[in-house]
């Protein structure tokens, strides 16, 4: 089965960059979407699902800045790549502050920066989420684990209680049989008729009553 192609946003306000943006990236695979600014960009973020956002810093209505900030609180494990032409280290500085996975400058001198640094982008998100899946399945084989212990301690505590229930009963019955061979022992001892049922009758009674 083939793998989903990956979905890239561009944010910018030049259309000259955002389409050579995607020329390059139609041409590596990538399926593109394009935002005018940051506004249009979060509004079709928020309708569709991206693998990573290119955007421009200085743009009118909403700037990079806050694209990068609100990408960064509601969707963190999406990469973010910043593009400026300010050329200021400050800046670069500030966005990966704020989150940004990487920083290039305009006019990028090569494409091929541009795809290394996207690769390299989609590279570090595959194994976040390769990471988060092992930690998932950790965490859900030590519940499952755990559940299993507390399962099997129930099962050995009902038993035991079983077990001492059982020797109790046991110990109740000897105990009766005891008082029955003494009680029969007695019988013997009796002369005539009138005694032995005397006997008999005092014995059950005594029986009865538990050996009391």
């Amino acid at each position: 089965m083939a793998s989903p192609a990956v979905r890239v946003l561009i944010i910018d306000d030049e259309p000259m960059v955002r389409g050579t943006f995607v020329a390059f990236m139609r041409h590596w695979g990538y399926v593109t979407r394009e935002a005018e600014n940051g506004r249009i960009g979060l509004e079709i973020f928020q309708q569709e699902p991206f693998d990573l956002v290119l955007t421009d810093l200085d743009m009118p209505v909403m700037g990079g800045l806050a694209v990068l900030a609100y990408l960064h609180e509601h969707a963190p494990d999406t990469p973010v790549v910043i593009i400026s032409g300010a050329g200021q280290l400050d800046d670069a500085v500030q966005t990966v502050k704020l989150g940004a996975w990487d920083y290039l400058m305009k006019p990028v001198s090569s494409m091929a920066i541009l795809e290394s640094t996207i690769e390299r982008c989609l590279e570090k998100a595959r194994l976040i989420k390769e990471n988060k899946r092992y930690q998932n399945y950790l965490e859900e084989e030590v519940e499952k684990k755990t559940e299993a212990l507390r399962q099997n301690n129930m099962a050995l505590r009902a038993e035991v209680a079983d077990r001492k229930r059982k020797e109790e009963e046991v110990l109740l019955m000897n105990k009766h049989l005891e008082e029955v061979a003494d009680a029969s022992g007695e019988l013997f001892a009796y002369q005539t008729v009138p005694e032995l049922m005397c006997g008999v009758l005092e014995s059950l009674r005594y029986l009865l009553k538990g050996g009391a």
